[in-house]
Formats: C-alpha cells, structure tokens, sequence
C-alpha cells in the first residue's frame, strides 16, 4: 500500500508536469492577484489544499480534476490570459465526496468545450466563468433565491449548461446578435473590444479597482454580487478608452 507521503509526491509529480505544459502552451499565463505577476502553480496549490482532503480517493479525484480543467482551458480556449484556478481548485476541495468531485469536474470540463473555441460559441476566454461574470449576472436575477447560490456550485452549473443550449439554438436561427460565425471567427457579443491587449488592461484595471465578482486567486476567496460589477466593466472600458468591439454580429 502506498503511503499518504508517497502519493502526495506522485500527485505532485503528476500537477508538476501539467504545469510545465500550461506554462509552454498557454499564450499567456498571468494571474490577477495585486501581490504576484503569475498564478499560483498547480503543484502549490495541492499542497495548499491536501489537508482538506484526507480521504485518499478524493484526493485523487482532485488532482485529476485539477491536472482535466487545466488541459481543457488549454485546448479550448488557447488565448486566455488570466490563469488563476484558486478559487475553482477550492470549489473542488467543497464538492463533496470523490465522485462529486468528478462530476464537477466532469460539468465543468464539458462546459469549457461547449463555449470554447472549437464550438459553435466559439468564446476567446474563460475568464468570464472564472471570474464570476456571468454568475453574478445570473444571481442578480433572482437574488432571494440564488444569494445562496456559489460560482461553481451545482445549480449554476446546470444553469449554464441550460443557456449554453439556448445560444446553440439562437446560433442555428442566425440571430441577430448570436449569428453563426465563418470559420476562425472569435465570437464577442460585448460592447467593447476583447482583443488581448484590451482585455489585460481591462481586468487588471477591474481588478485594481476591485470590480472583480469572485476573487479567483485565492482559495476562500470572496465572491459578490451586489455591485453592478457588468455595467462597471462596461464604464471601465469606455474610461480606458478601449474601442468598441469589430462588429462580428452585424
């Protein structure tokens, strides 16, 4: 029987080498946090958050869930610029048993393929999943219900998997504002532009003025609703001078 000392390394050895590849593959690897350039390393964060799960098999499935959510953001969404996992790496350590770690794993691995890039969404980022855009979005309406809710427990996550479907069928009807895009096309239904550079300075801006919903570089980190952190992002933008987006749904 392997001891808890002996799988700790392999698992570390196994987080240490998605890392390597994160770090050669990702176009850009930066973190958000005020107090470090780059996120923290996968390999950190299991031996933050190990203590949290005694339990050999959900130790396992947490480290599969975190060596899976990173290989999918680096396959389907290739131009993400902010990598902080903390809070999701978190999240996971809160699922609950191991094969509800697995399942969330699972929703949200699948998530990041139905939005990604090679998907008829075709979104550039997951940075508005990550960052608890869209969640505060959704908690907004209806806050006596979902005030409870977090950003990556369960019911958003069916929330999300529910309005990943509605896109896909506004998309097939061309709509208006989700037409069906040519090939290599990026998709931004924003106002403003989220080209790279725009969006670096965008979010680290938000960030700087702490117009973030989820602290996602940290593990226990706050998440809130309550400002108009979409109509902040919007005014920020316009205030950096960030032009208006290449008109892709026209």
């Amino acid at each position: 029987m392997i001891s808890p000392t002996a799988a700790i390394q392999k698992h570390r050895d196994r987080l240490s080498y998605v890392q390597l590849r994160v770090e050669d593959k990702a176009q850009t690897y930066l973190s958000l946090s005020p107090t470090r350039e780059t996120p923290t390393t996968l390999p950190a964060l299991l031996d933050l958050l190990a203590p949290r799960l005694p339990d050999p098999d959900a130790l396992e499935a947490f480290v599969d869930g975190l060596d899976e959510i990173a290989e999918s953001i680096l396959a389907n969404f290739p131009d993400n610029i902010f990598w902080d996992l903390d809070y999701l790496a978190g999240a996971l350590t809160r699922a609950g048993s191991p094969r509800q770690i697995r399942l969330m794993t699972a929703m949200v691995v699948d998530l990041q393929r139905g939005f990604g890039r090679h998907s008829i969404l075709a979104f550039r980022y997951v940075h508005d999943f990550t960052l608890g855009f869209d969640w505060c979005r959704w908690v907004k309406e209806d806050v006596q219900v979902r005030q409870e809710t977090g950003p990556f427990d369960w019911v958003f996550l069916l929330y999300l998997q529910k309005r990943r479907r509605e896109l896909e069928a506004l998309i097939a009807e061309n709509d208006e504002k989700y037409r069906q895009l040519k090939p290599g096309e990026i998709r931004n239904p924003f106002v403003f532009s989220r080209e790279p550079d725009e969006e670096r300075l965008l979010h680290e801006a938000l960030s700087q003025a702490g117009d973030i919903p989820v602290v996602s570089w940290e593990v226990d980190g706050l998440c809130q609703f309550e400002k108009r952190y979409g109509e902040a992002r919007v005014a920020a933008a316009q205030s950096l001078n960030i032009p208006s987006r290449v008109v892709q749904n026209a």
